[in-house]
């Protein structure tokens, strides 16, 4: 399984020119959800390049929420969004060329937002791979951790939703075309 998605990724990387080229208009309904998420995923980087926090009382509070942990370790990193504090905890991988795309948690006060429904990653990608896709069915539009992860891997992340294709890439998330029906 890794080796395909590892092939498929390559692959992927040798049409990135002529999908980066080509675009269509924002779905309307979505112009708010991707500003928020590229706004949120810009801080929640910033944030995660700081010196590793201690664990303070809204990390514990935070994480004592959580029953759906994978099998990983995870990185608490408060952010301040709109006055609020947000803890987000970001599954990492022991392999620095292997993107870990799930799962990711946003928790706010007793709100809690999974970045996905399972454990995934993107397998180790090849040395020359320049960007990964992923399927994401919790919006129709990338979300901050999309844009965290693009951030954190410098490779583009094309996200293919119910809405349609997208591409996240140096904190911007922009709309490639819509699903075809």
């Amino acid at each position: 399984m890794k080796a395909v998605a590892a092939t498929t990724l390559l692959a992927f990387g040798f049409l990135l020119p002529s999908l980066a080229a080509t675009g269509a208009e924002m779905p309307k309904e979505l112009t708010a959800a991707v500003a928020t998420a590229e706004a949120d995923g810009r801080a929640v980087f910033q944030a995660s390049q700081q010196p590793k926090a201690l664990a303070g009382r809204a990390v514990t509070d935070a994480r004592k929420q959580i029953s759906n942990f994978c099998d990983r370790d995870y990185r608490p990193i408060p952010v301040s969004i709109q006055g609020k504090t947000t803890v987000y905890f970001l599954a990492e991988s022991p392999r620095p060329e292997e993107i870990v795309f799930g799962r990711h948690f946003k928790v706010t006060g007793a709100k809690i937002t999974a970045s996905s429904n399972t454990c995934t990653t993107s397998g180790p990608l090849p040395a020359n791979a320049v960007a990964a896709y992923i399927t994401h069915v919790l919006s129709p539009a990338p979300s901050e951790f999309h844009v965290y992860l693009s951030l954190k891997h410098g490779k583009a992340i094309f996200v293919g939703t119910s809405a349609g294709n997208w591409a996240v890439d140096k904190g911007r998330i922009r709309f490639l075309e819509k699903r075809k029906q």
